[in-house]
């Protein structure tokens, strides 16, 4: 029994953690940096906040006789990478290695440069990775009456964070959202609530439209009847209904 009360609580921990987990990575931005004399082609390259970055560093110069050392680091002045880690000799002319996908977690400017065998062009300056802030997106649609296709006027729409009120044409927009997946409602009295699963990318917006069936309507029937009763002191009468 104790076996299986740990399992249980094993695997609501899981869960909980999977739920946990982000629903949206960055986009995989790839780059080879060509490095010569004095010179990284590209020197100035860029991705967004979360994005997974995939560096190639090529050694393209075949007149450096000298073996080559480079290392990244964070706009924190962090090292991140550095290839005599697993290339103790460096890069050799003609050599190139992709280094480990890692995501870009802070906005400012990474630098790659030189660490080893720069003596002879120590003037090789830093090149640079620039990451900002991704551009917020949006979710915008209409909602409708799923009978009549009639356009519903001050519905609701909810997302995990925030709200918006259809306007006279059953058009609504969320604005300021940051990429991920939403799970977006639709309600408004007399109809049944509808929801749908959006993701939302960087800078650009999304369309969902939602068709709201009427609410079923409940009769009640009224039985005829007379009573009286005495509760806590009262006199509660019940009247016929007619």
């Amino acid at each position: 029994m104790r076996k299986i009360v740990y399992a249980l609580v094993c695997f609501s921990v899981l869960v909980s953690f999977m739920i946990a987990l982000p629903t949206v990575r960055g986009a995989l931005v790839t780059y080879t940096l060509n490095v010569s004399y004095l010179t990284w082609d590209p020197k100035t390259i860029t991705a967004n906040q979360m994005d997974i970055v995939r560096l190639t560093i090529a050694n393209v110069d075949p007149n450096l006789d000298n073996n080559h050392g480079f290392e990244l680091k964070d706009p924190d002045g962090i090292v991140i990478f550095n290839i005599l880690t697993v290339l103790p000799d460096g890069l050799a002319p003609g050599e190139s290695y992709t280094i480990p996908d890692f995501t870009a977690s802070k906005v400012g400017t990474y630098t790659f440069r030189c660490n080893k065998g720069c003596y002879g062009h120590g003037n090789l300056q830093d090149g640079q990775l620039i990451v900002t802030a991704p551009s917020p997106g949006w979710i915008q649609g209409t909602v409708v009456d799923a009978v009549t296709l009639a356009p519903l006027v001050g519905a609701t729409v909810t997302t995990d964070s925030t709200s918006a009120t259809t306007d006279s044409t059953g058009y609504y927009k969320i604005s300021n959202l940051a990429a991920g997946i939403y799970t977006v409602t639709a309600s408004m009295l007399g109809y049944q609530s509808a929801s749908a699963t959006v993701t939302v990318a960087s800078g650009a917006g999304t369309t969902q439209n939602f068709a709201l069936s009427p609410a079923p309507i409940f009769r009640i029937d009224m039985v005829r009847r007379s009573a009286w009763a005495k509760v806590e002191g009262f006199s509660v009468t019940f009247y016929d209904v007619q």
